[in-house]
């Protein structure tokens, strides 16, 4: 039997992961490889003071919507992606000297 494009119902983080494959062709020769499979939430939310950024580089990613009140505090380098929408709330700040940028859509939301 063959099963092509395999889906998780319901799923969450906790399936992420890494996953293998092994496949079988008609003579029974088989082949095995790896893969890295990482769940993004459908909504986040990025709070300030837990979720503030103050060194480094960062990405936070969601499939739909990104809900943002935190602050990106010099030299933090953060990207928020989502397929459908990034809210900058009240309370939300990039500071002098931080790079911040907001990716709508696209390919990997």
């Amino acid at each position: 039997a063959s099963t092509q494009n395999p889906s998780i119902s319901n799923v969450t983080a906790l399936a992420q992961g890494t996953y293998s494959l092994t496949v079988t062709n008609a003579n029974g020769c088989t082949a095995t490889s790896t893969v890295a499979v990482i769940i993004h939430p459908s909504s986040l939310s990025v709070q300030s003071p837990t979720s503030d950024f103050g060194e480094g580089t960062f990405t936070q990613k969601a499939s739909n919507f990104v809900n943002a009140t935190n602050k990106v505090n010099s030299p933090a380098n953060v990207t928020y992606q989502a397929g459908n929408a990034i809210n900058l709330s009240p309370g939300f700040e990039a500071k002098t000297g931080a790079v911040f940028k907001a990716e709508i859509g696209g390919c990997g939301n």
